[in-house]
């Protein structure tokens, strides 16, 4: 409970993020997330972490400017992070 209680804190995803600003913190994310999934005993877990964290590394390699490319990016973490509420519960 308490790597999902972590994860859920760090990733703070909503319709209204700022683009530049989760680009600015995507590698300290994606490094947060993969020291959970290492400490997560569950095997669904870990995926869900991992996922998350490949889609920041993914989101700190784009240019931030080409919104479409967010948007993209940024509905499917929504649905890794719906994933990963699913695998918390």
């Amino acid at each position: 409970a308490s790597v999902c209680g972590q994860a859920l804190g760090i990733v703070d995803l909503n319709p209204n993020v700022d683009p530049q600003q989760i680009q600015d913190e995507a590698a300290d994310k994606a490094q947060r997330l993969r020291d959970l999934a290492g400490q997560a005993a569950e095997q669904d877990l870990k995926q869900n972490l991992t996922a998350l964290a490949d889609g920041y590394v993914e989101l700190e390699q784009q240019r931030a400017d080409r919104i479409g490319d967010f948007n993209q990016w940024l509905q499917q973490n929504l649905n890794n992070l719906d994933n990963l509420r699913k695998a918390c519960t």
